[in-house]
């Protein structure tokens, strides 16, 4: 998904966000397709500026996905690849991706 499409989606998730603002599952979706948008093969292409906005509204959405809900292991494995590729914090990303695998170890999304 890219550009006008990329936008509709962030626009509904938002939408969602706003009705249901204690839904860990919409923060956590948000944040991982900002993450999405900003690396890898259906990146954008952002202006540095954008990007950086892009990876701290990711960061923001991981966190407030894991104060509704600290046991959230999607949220939980979104946040650690956030911190090592956003954040650039690899200490902090392993402790946080070993409290994903831990709640859920047979989980090869995690992986």
């Amino acid at each position: 998904i890219r550009g006008k499409e990329a936008c509709k989606v962030i626009a509904v998730l938002r939408v969602a966000l706003e009705a249901h603002p204690t839904a860990a599952d919409a923060h956590s979706a948000l944040a991982m397709f900002l993450m999405s948008r900003q690396c890898g093969p259906h990146s954008d292409a952002f202006h540095l500026e954008e990007r950086q906005e892009v990876v701290r509204e990711a960061g923001a959405s991981f966190e407030t996905a894991l104060q509704l809900d600290p046991f959230h292991a999607e949220a939980l494995h979104g946040y650690a690849l956030w911190l090592r590729t956003g954040a650039d914090n690899c200490t902090a990303a392993h402790e946080i991706y070993e409290r994903a695998i831990a709640l859920r170890p047979d989980d090869v999304n995690l992986l």
